[in-house]
């Protein structure tokens, strides 16, 4: 599956956040990211990256992030880290960065 997220910065740091904008309430029965999954992410600046869900564990996921460019011009290497789900928004659901992995 391919999922759309935003992100509120021009990069991953631990503590950064990432949203899905979801068009219906979740449910605890919906499926969550899962091995296998593409996320396409879109920085505060519009830039745009991909990353790999590699692992998911109790709760927390492992992304592999390809490395892309700000639109500033910065170059930001490819890492790959751990995030995990947080709060729910009556619109979207969100992780937080919590390492690298």
């Amino acid at each position: 599956m391919i999922w759309e997220m935003q992100a509120l910065h021009t990069h991953l740091y631990p503590g950064a956040r990432l949203s899905h904008r979801v068009t219906s309430i979740p449910t605890a029965s919906a499926p969550g990211l899962q091995i296998g999954d593409v996320l396409l992410i879109e920085f505060a600046d519009m830039s745009l990256t991909c990353a790999d869900v590699l692992e998911v564990a109790e709760n927390e996921i492992w992304l592999k992030v390809d490395g892309y460019r700000t639109q500033r011009g910065t170059r930001i290497v490819g890492k790959s880290w751990v995030i995990q789900r947080d709060e729910k928004n009556h619109d979207s659901i969100s992780y937080r960065v919590i390492g690298r992995a």
